[in-house]
């Protein structure tokens, strides 16, 4: 009896439509949040990656070239604590990069529906040594940057929830991932060889080719429908005052941000949307530089008015709400002795008002900018008992690609 649901599923998927093209050119692009294993995490005696990674991105660019065959850019970004086992649990970060040129194998099954795939490669590996704790000066440690040649092998299976976006699962690993550290005064080779496990979404650029359906006007975002969505989103934090608490100062514009998103479309032209952000700038001082890392993030609900032109393939949009935005001062390069400020956590309830334009490529995805202004936020702290306040106004300046269902 239990088999009978599965049974019916299956013979559904079997007549379904096709949704992945069969012999056709389709470019797309495919992020995956991921973490990283590290094979051989104690490769340096007497230090230890955590694993699994505490940091990790990962995006492709690429394209099917028929029904099996593929070719993508693969870049992967980890970042994890150096640990000194019955010493301290963070020494510091050490980040990798992996940036791999990969061949991909496809086996469409179930109307072409469900995918798996195989992918391998070979292309350079990117490791250094960062963020020291400061509590830890006198442990003699350190790596800089160092590039090494590096190969990947892995498997995938991902299912098309529509005719250009699909949900998947990667597991790939990386081999050959070495460079040299040193550490108390001896050169070690550090083996950075891990296993990335990642869930994603594929968006593919253009619509499949459907010989046999009759030409329709595209479902775009300024029809009538209701339309579910998520938003990925990159790009620049812009501080209106940032030495708002002299003599601290943030890096203006920060470093790149990232952000995702959910959200729906009620008709033609409203809508709501939830989303977040996370950006990480130095702090520095006026006089002695670089004292640590200021992380900021988001949680944020808009209310989205739309004005589609055309035949709603370019659709601005304007926006505005508020919700929660969180700062943090973290990993400090001077010990507290020595510069006497509070690394603490703050939350304030701020405002955003914002606009941008999408332009749609196909049924299912879209591409746009956005520009928000959050205000009302504020980091309380203090420096040598010195209270101020810093500035957290900021204008985000965002890219974004944008996946719609149905």
């Amino acid at each position: 009896m239990c088999a009978i649901p599965f049974r019916i599923a299956a013979a559904a998927l079997a007549f379904a439509p096709a949704f992945a093209a069969a012999d056709e050119f389709r470019p797309y692009v495919a992020i995956r949040p991921e973490l990283a294993f590290y094979a051989n995490p104690d490769s340096v005696p007497g230090l230890e990656l955590e694993t699994p990674s505490q940091k990790f991105a990962g995006v492709a660019f690429g394209a099917d070239l028929g029904r099996h065959w593929g070719v993508e850019l693969a870049v992967n970004v980890t970042q994890t604590n150096v640990r000194v086992p019955g010493v301290t649990d963070r020494l510091g970060e050490y980040g990798t990069w992996s940036i791999l040129p990969q061949l991909r194998y496809r086996h469409p099954l179930l109307g072409d529906r469900l995918v798996p795939y195989a992918v391998a490669g070979a292309g350079l590996g990117i490791g250094e040594f960062q963020d020291r704790n400061a509590l830890h000066t006198g442990i003699a440690f350190g790596g800089s940057l160092e590039t090494t040649a590096i190969g990947a092998v892995g498997a995938g299976i991902e299912y098309f929830v529509n005719d250009n976006v699909a949900l998947g699962f990667e597991a790939k690993h990386v081999f050959g991932f070495d460079t040299d550290v040193s550490y108390r005064g001896r050169t070690h080779r550090l083996d950075s060889d891990q296993t990335l496990l990642s869930v994603g979404l594929r968006a593919y650029l253009n619509e499949p080719p459907k010989p046999d359906a009759p030409p329709s006007k595209p479902l775009a975002l300024g029809d009538d429908a209701l339309r579910f969505y998520v938003v990925a989103r990159t790009g620049a934090a812009i501080f209106a005052d940032a030495n708002g608490f002299p003599p601290l100062e943030a890096q203006n514009p920060a470093r790149v941000i990232f952000g995702a998103g959910a959200g729906v479309n009620l008709g033609r032209h409203w809508g709501i949307e939830f989303s977040g952000d996370y950006w990480e700038p130095n702090l520095d001082d006026a006089a002695l530089g670089e004292i640590g890392e200021y992380a900021l993030w988001t949680a944020l609900l808009h209310l989205r008015y739309r004005f589609p032109l055309g035949d709603g393939r370019i659709v601005p949009y304007a926006m505005a709400g508020g919700g929660a935005g969180w700062s943090e001062i973290n990993d400090r390069r001077l010990p507290f002795p020595n510069y006497q400020l509070v690394q603490n956590t703050h939350m304030s309830w701020i405002g955003s008002v914002g606009g941008g334009v999408d332009v749609m490529l196909n049924r299912n995805v879209a591409v746009g900018i956005e520009a928000r202004y959050l205000f009302g936020w504020s980091h309380d702290t203090s420096i040598g008992g010195t209270r101020g306040a810093l500035d957290n106004d900021t204008i985000l300046a965002l890219a974004q690609i944008k996946m719609l269902f149905p």
